[in-house]
């Protein structure tokens, strides 16, 4: 883990920033993010941690480095951090929205998928983690 204990807003809750892989700090592949209304529902925008204007996740001018990132979280009024996974670095992520019951923590039962039906064997670690609201896994 990289050493950072500081929590930041996401998602209505705070994410422990010491729990980040230290494989992604060491990247400069991070932006952070807004939440906003889209079409009646909740989204993330992501935001040049640089500029505080929106960034555009395909143009990798506007990602940073990490504790670049997680200062830009209270100096333009950001609710996260947010990793940008490519296709040129050796990461992947899914989000299984809706899948946990807030209240108990209970995951419903199409997401009880072994870990290792989705990792691939050249992998050497899978991280799983719950979202702040307990209600999405990644």
């Amino acid at each position: 883990m990289n050493g950072d204990t500081r929590e930041v807003r996401s998602g209505g809750g705070f994410a422990d920033l010491s729990k980040v892989p230290r494989e992604l700090v060491l990247r400069s592949q991070w932006v952070v993010w807004k939440a906003a209304l889209r079409n009646g529902k909740s989204t993330k925008l992501p935001v040049n941690a640089m500029t505080g204007r929106l960034a555009s996740i395909d143009n990798s001018t506007n990602w940073t480095d990490y504790a670049v990132a997680v200062r830009a979280v209270d100096r333009f009024n950001c609710e996260g951090v947010g990793f940008v996974f490519t296709d040129s670095d050796p990461y992947s992520g899914i989000d299984l929205d809706d899948c946990r019951d807030p209240q108990t923590g209970e995951m419903q039962p199409w997401v009880r998928i072994p870990a290792k039906e989705i990792a691939h064997p050249d992998l050497m670690s899978i991280k799983i983690e719950a979202s702040s609201r307990w209600t999405v896994i990644r």
